[in-house]
Parts: structure tokens; C-alpha cells; sequence
């Protein structure tokens, strides 16, 4: 074991992240895994890997305590992550078993609500990086997550990619969705943009 004279970092408690092939859950285990061997961190946080619903095969294999693995047809909104048979299954088992981690998975609606709020907020995400939102909201609604913990989302990729999956939530879902922004048409005239602006604030 190496030791380290650099000051210990404090970890967050929680770190979530997309699921899909599951090379980003792994890679993270083993980078906290040797932050925690060089006495850069004194403890482990807690991995949350989130999948889509229609791509659970890990979620799924979770919930059985890891006794078998589960492939399944990938069916979901979010195209990073949908996938059946994730390629770094067993070393993100590993991962999530040292870091008593947990994975769950959100919905398609679940995910693209977390996807409205995350753009909302002026960050802006991919489908697939929303989950980590949803995935909060699940461990926070089921008092794993406490009021007092200090979580990092991993958002992996940005808000241009599946465009058309953004249109459609925000233009074409009737009745739309709660975080729908509709577009709002105008003159193009900057007195227009200054009173929509206005009626907004």
C-alpha cells in the first residue's frame, strides 16, 4: 500500500450515475478503490448506477443480490444507455458491491421530467445523463438519501444529442408534460423578445 503526505479529501456520501454498458460504474469503483489505497480519501462513497427502465438487465440482477446475470431488449428514450447486455458487468458488480452501492432504475416519464428540470436549471443533458436526477428522487423518496448528504450527479452528455426526443417532449406530448417549456412564436423584433421577457419575470 502507498501512502500519500497530500491532505485526505473529503469524498461526497453519494455519487450517481448513468448505467448502461456499465464501463463508467466500474471505472469509478476502481478509481475510489486506489483513491482509498493511496490515502487520498478515507472513505468510499456510496455508487448509485442508474439504467432506464426498458434497459435494466443490472438493476434487475441488483434486486437478486448479484446471484445471476440478466440480458434484456433494450427498449427506451434514452440511446446511451440502452443496452441489454452490459459489457462490464461483473467489475461494476464489484464496484457497487465495495462501495455499498446500490442501482435502481427510472422510467422513460421519470427520466425526461429529470431531463425538463436539469435543462431548466441552464445546465442542459442528454436523456440517458437524467437518470441521475430521477435516480435522486427515487433514493431520496425512499429515505436512502438523507436531507443532509452531499451527493454529486454525473451528467455524461449533452443537452444536443436526441434532439428529437427534446421536441417532442416540449412540443408534442398532449396534454404536455409538467416540465414542458412550449416555444413561444414572435416577430423577430428585440421589443417582442423584451415583452415576453417581461411577461416571464
Amino acid at each position: 500500500m502507498q501512502t500519500s503526505t497530500a491532505a485526505t479529501w473529503a469524498p461526497p456520501d453519494w455519487i450517481v450515475l448513468p448505467a448502461g454498458n456499465l464501463g463508467n460504474t466500474a471505472a469509478f469503483g476502481k478509481v475510489l478503490h486506489e483513491a482509498r489505497e493511496w490515502g487520498l480519501i478515507s472513505r468510499l462513497p456510496r455508487l448509485a448506477a442508474v439504467q432506464a427502465a426498458g434497459a435494466a438487465p443490472f438493476a434487475r440482477s441488483f434486486a437478486e443480490g448479484f446471484s445471476r446475470r440478466h440480458r434484456v431488449k433494450a427498449d427506451t428514450v434514452a440511446s446511451a444507455i440502452r443496452i441489454g447486455d452490459p459489457a462490464s458487468y461483473d467489475r461494476a458488480v464489484g464496484a457497487i458491491r465495495e462501495t455499498d452501492g446500490v442501482v435502481l432504475s427510472a422510467s422513460d416519464d421519470e427520466l425526461l421530467e429529470a431531463k425538463a428540470a436539469i435543462d431548466a436549471s441552464g445546465i442542459g443533458c442528454e436523456p440517458a445523463s437524467a437518470v441521475t436526477l430521477a435516480g435522486i428522487r427515487q433514493l431520496v423518496g425512499t429515505g436512502a438519501m438523507k436531507p443532509g448528504d452531499r451527493v454529486v450527479a454525473i451528467l455524461t452528455g449533452h443537452i444536443l444529442k436526441d434532439p428529437g426526443v427534446l421536441l417532442r417532449y416540449h412540443q408534442q406530448i398532449d396534454p404536455p408534460p409538467s416540465g414542458a417549456n412550449r416555444p413561444i412564436e414572435i416577430e423577430a423584433d428585440l421589443r417582442e423578445v423584451e415583452r415576453v421577457l417581461q411577461q416571464k419575470a
